[in-house]
């Protein structure tokens, strides 16, 4: 928390473009060292600061290529039977334990991707 009476800081826009985030955290480093004397808390409010003014990154897992293949051919009304043989890598060496797993877990991401994307549309996101 800043001292009652310690400066502003000089204004930033609000995705400043800096060359990196280390020549960013310099930057507040230097204008935090006006008026916070200890060094590691001086740190940690750079690093505040900088990631505030990152653009932000998505988190989790990044989507398979085949559950969105399985999306935009079932939203093409293709049957399931089609999709898992365009969808699933060598679909039909497979057994049929190992079939009917592979049928299910492609069901579950694009039944978790539906929900994402109807969770995101209602969030306005």
């Amino acid at each position: 928390m800043p001292k009652a009476n310690a400066p502003a800081l000089a204004a930033t826009p609000a995705r400043p473009a800096f060359g990196s985030a280390a020549a960013a955290t310099c930057l507040y480093l230097e204008e935090l060292s006006k008026w916070e004397p200890e060094p590691i808390r001086r740190r940690e409010l750079a690093v505040r600061l900088v990631r505030a003014h990152s653009p932000l990154r998505n988190s989790g897992r990044p989507p398979s290529s085949e559950t969105t293949a399985a999306l935009e051919m079932q939203g093409q009304g293709k049957p399931w039977g089609a999709i898992y043989a365009a969808v699933i890598p060598n679909y039909a060496a497979l057994s049929g334990d190992q079939r009917r797993h592979e049928q299910e877990a492609l069901r579950s991401r694009v039944h978790a991707r539906r929900r994402y994307l109807r969770k995101q549309s209602r969030q306005g996101g």
